[in-house]
């Protein structure tokens, strides 16, 4: 299905599905700058050196001890910058977080991560990298990946969570991270020219649905989700994939889409910090995934010093922004609770 206009009026608002109290219902609103500029002004709010970027949490730990006990690397240094103090009384129970990055020894990093013992390894023609961990004590943590990863043992817990609760996170799936995406970026948007949306659905290639992804700025672009579910991605591989689809736009848009300026490739089934083993095992649930919030076992551990967030664990509108905004939000609260209560 290939859908014409009479006059297109460039990008903004389209009707798409229903949400409330804001924006109105049926209206959908795009960000100016694309979902990247509302990362960037959420950080510009933030502290300098609060952010890691280029680096993984590796190891959460709770600590029954005082805050202080922490910051030690493997060297055995103190850490000043993570070791704070009970200014009196017994001591507070914490959690401890353990951060890594690895990276290229001519890189760097001003971000205070120490070296973890020696430097190691050869990388392609650029010699040795080294890796660089950091402990960090705080009183709470949330986590806000998806629950499947956890299951993955993308990190480790200690205590080690229990296994009603690591058994509700895998049942959780990870909304599209079976899924892969495609953008192909033009010069010119020469379907528009031809009084069409840029909008199409389609079986006859591998992309299933695609968009018009222009912004109000910039290059014009169309981008397609894939029909093919991860093996089938596997199987055939990228090249494949991108000239078949290439030629599928062609058919759709005319034959300027089979020579985009840029083209970008994702299968999110790949990304080690996205899909989760059930994820890509079993492919595409067939409609969207009744979220229900955190589950029951998951709910108050390490005394309250844990807790979860992210968009599969809200009880309103999982998987999207909105349900990440939404899990965010009821952690905070939950926080702030704890933290008058106490």
């Amino acid at each position: 299905m290939n859908v014409p206009i009479n006059v297109y009026k460039g990008p903004g608002r389209s009707a798409s599905y229903s949400r409330s109290p804001s924006p109105p219902p049926g209206v959908m609103m795009r960000l100016s700058g694309g979902m990247y500029s509302l990362v960037e002004a959420l950080s510009s709010q933030i502290p300098k050196g609060c952010i890691h970027l280029e680096s993984e949490v590796i190891g959460i730990s709770y600590k029954s001890g005082g805050v202080g006990e922490a910051g030690e690397t493997e060297g055995g240094e103190d850490d000043d910058d993570s070791t704070r103090e009970k200014d009196s009384g017994d001591p507070l129970p914490h959690v401890v977080v353990r951060i890594r990055r690895t990276e290229s020894k001519e890189k760097g990093g001003d971000d205070g991560l120490e070296a973890e013992g020696k430097e190691h390894g050869v990388s392609g023609e650029g010699g040795t990298t080294k890796v660089l961990t950091k402990e960090i004590d705080a009183s709470h943590v949330i986590v806000a990946v998806p629950p499947r990863l956890l299951v993955k043992d993308i990190l480790t817990f200690n205590p080690k969570l229990p296994k009603e609760t690591m058994d509700g996170f895998r049942r959780i799936p990870t909304w599209m991270a079976p899924h892969g995406k495609m953008v192909a970026v033009y010069q010119n948007a020469f379907w528009r020219k031809k009084g069409l949306s840029g909008s199409g659905g389609s079986r006859a290639g591998p992309l299933s649905e695609i968009h018009d992804a222009s912004p109000m700025e910039g290059r014009p672009a169309l981008f397609g989700f894939l029909a093919l579910n991860p093996q089938q991605r596997a199987s055939k591989g990228t090249n494949e994939i991108i000239s078949n689809a290439k030629q599928q736009l062609s058919r759709m848009f005319g034959e300027e889409a089979q020579n985009p300026e840029s083209l970008f490739y994702v299968d999110w089934a790949q990304e080690k910090h996205t899909a989760g083993d059930e994820d890509v095992k079993f492919g595409f649930t067939g409609g969207h995934p009744d979220y229900e919030g955190i589950p029951r076992d998951a709910a108050g551990l390490w005394d309250g010093h844990l807790d979860f967030a992210g968009t599969e664990l809200s009880e309103h509108h999982g998987g999207f922004l909105e349900g990440a905004l939404c899990a965010a939000e009821a952690a905070v609260h939950r926080f702030l609770g704890k933290a008058t209560s106490n």
